[in-house]
């Protein structure tokens, strides 16, 4: 397993940490998470963070319910800073099972602190999650989940600070089959992306957290471009990734710029207005996260 760095000013990559995992193991199609230049990747089997900047690699042990080859359990695992402790956490909430006769649903919880080395168990949440990874905005991480109840779209929340789960309801769009949740963290704001199987229209949805209201901010287009996860804004701009690509959607324009392609198809095939690179394998599989350089040990937490 490689990773690189990428600057769009030097248009080149640099690589920053080389490892090898277990035999028999491989990465996982999940999107990264970042925080504070520390990243926690997913392979079949494990949890890993590992700090580029110090080339410091951890593999967690495995925690309850991790049957191998199954990336549903890393689909809910959420990590973040607990500015209380000075400490990093890792959450993973699982299924221990279903009532088949009143389709309750029993949820369990787990927090890893970096340093410790172990799992210990707390109070599950009350609703399921939704098979989307989470995002972390301060010290609360999201996910996108469904309220049984009330038969409707929500967000499970998790307080890194005094380990408790609480709930934020949706966005008030009309939730169907053909949407995919996701949510991202957008200068520092809970974001809710909606974008639908029978649409190339991609909508962004911006919690404000003074009164917990949506605001519908941002519609793109992605006819033909596949640009489907928000990764952050700069200079005003949404940087949109599809694993392989990188482009940025400036809202005032409403256009897209390229900033990378990587997997080795020639310009010509691509879309773009503007040019863009194309570097390594294209056989290869490829996952996007912001990094930022750091000193924190995965090691000591």
């Amino acid at each position: 397993m490689d990773l690189y760095s990428y600057k769009k000013e030097a248009r080149v990559s640099e690589l920053l940490l080389h490892t090898k995992l277990p035999r028999g193991d491989m990465l996982l199609s999940l999107y990264p998470c970042e925080v504070n230049g520390l990243i926690m990747l997913f392979s079949e089997r494990f949890i890993h963070i590992c700090n580029p900047s110090t080339k410091e690699f951890l593999t967690l042990p495995k925690g309850s319910l991790s049957p191998p080859h199954s990336d549903h359990i890393h689909r809910y695992v959420g990590f973040g800073f607990d500015s209380s402790t000075n400490k990093y956490k890792v959450v993973r909430t699982f299924l221990r099972g279903v009532d088949n006769d009143t389709q309750d649903y029993g949820l369990g919880c787990e927090v890893c602190t970096l340093g410790d080395g172990s799992w210990r168990a707390i109070d599950g949440p009350s609703s399921p999650v939704v098979s989307h990874c989470p995002v972390t905005v301060g010290e609360v991480i999201y996910w996108p989940a469904y309220e049984e109840e009330h038969g409707r779209a929500a967000i499970l929340l998790f307080s890194l600070r005094d380990e408790r789960f609480g709930i934020v309801r949706a966005p008030p769009f009309e939730a169907n089959a053909n949407h995919i949740p996701l949510l991202a963290a957008l200068e520092g704001d809970l974001s809710y992306v909606v974008h639908r199987f029978d649409s190339d229209m991609m909508d962004i949805w911006v919690l404000n957290a003074c009164n917990n209201t949506w605001s519908k901010k941002y519609s793109i287009d992605t006819s033909n471009l596949n640009l489907r996860s928000p990764i952050a804004m700069h200079d005003g701009k949404i940087l949109l990734s599809s694993g392989n690509r990188l482009a940025y959607f400036d809202p005032r324009s409403k256009t897209l710029t390229a900033v990378v392609a990587i997997g080795g198809l020639s310009n010509e095939e691509y879309p773009w207005k503007q040019p863009c690179m194309s570097f390594l394998d294209g056989s290869l599989h490829f996952f996007v996260s912001l990094y930022a350089e750091s000193l924190a040990s995965v090691i000591t937490g």
